[in-house]
């Protein structure tokens, strides 16, 4: 298997699976049967963990385009799969939705 990243990319990665791993656990520890808001619940920390930690990762681009695309899609020192870290929140964010009116 191969995984793209650049810099600390990976801690995405691993964040992701630190959190489900901490939810599963959670979760059995308090007896909760497993339910879609809690997986709501634990997608939105996963994605608020991300996001600071991109964006503080990423503070210092390498270099500062115009416009709103090329302003999503920057030349990240920190990336995972050719994105930046904190870009990964917005679908996890959207997972979270999902799970929580479903």
């Amino acid at each position: 298997m191969i995984i793209l990243y650049r810099g600390r990319g990976l801690l995405t990665f691993f964040i992701f699976i630190l959190v489900i791993a901490a939810e599963d656990f959670l979760i059995k520890k308090i007896g909760w049967t497993s339910r879609s808001d809690h997986s709501a619940l634990f997608a939105w920390s996963v994605a608020i963990v991300n996001w600071s930690l991109g964006r503080y990762l990423n503070r210092r681009t390498l270099e500062t385009k115009k416009g709103f695309w090329l302003r999503i899609f920057y030349n990240a020192p920190h990336q995972f799969l050719c994105l930046p870290m904190e870009l990964w929140s917005i679908p996890l964010f959207a997972f979270g939705f999902f799970c929580f009116f479903s």
